[in-house]
């Protein structure tokens, strides 16, 4: 399991450059998608910050607590065929002291290994009480 991304010193009023802070959003970003794809539930919670909401199909989704946050894994198994997901790209495209917004691409593939889905996401990360997690997510995904 990979080790849980950490921004140890870079907070507000600290030296933390845009660069160490694109950094560690772009690891966050693969820890989301990897604790996904390996279906850790507890990964997946703690990679997030709360209340954590999602913006997608029309529908607008709040979890308020990490005991609140579940996927519906077998459900993408069963609808889409669905094995692993991949993040394909994970770009910084504004940063301050304790948010970052990434722009990502993130693509799913079935059992065969075939890449079926490709969407579009807009990522917030942010600082909440010392921890970066992904906040706020808006994609184009159902």
């Amino acid at each position: 399991s990979m080790a849980r991304p950490t921004l140890d010193g870079c907070h507000p009023g600290s030296r933390c450059t845009s660069a160490l802070r694109a950094a560690i959003a772009r690891a966050i970003a693969e820890e989301y998608v990897d604790a996904f794809t390996t279906r850790d539930l507890q990964r997946s919670r703690d990679v997030l910050n709360y209340a954590s909401v999602r913006l997608t199909s029309g529908t607008v989704t709040t979890w308020e607590r990490p005991d609140d946050y579940s996927i519906p894994w077998d459900l993408l198994v069963e609808v889409e065929g669905w094995h692993r997901s991949t993040l394909d790209s994970a770009e910084v495209v504004q940063a301050g002291a304790s948010k970052v917004h990434v722009l990502a691409s993130f693509s799913r593939y079935d059992a065969d290994d075939v890449k079926y889905a490709t969407h579009q996401a807009l990522w917030v990360i942010t600082l909440v009480d010392g921890h970066w997690g992904i906040q706020c997510r808006s994609s184009y995904a159902p």
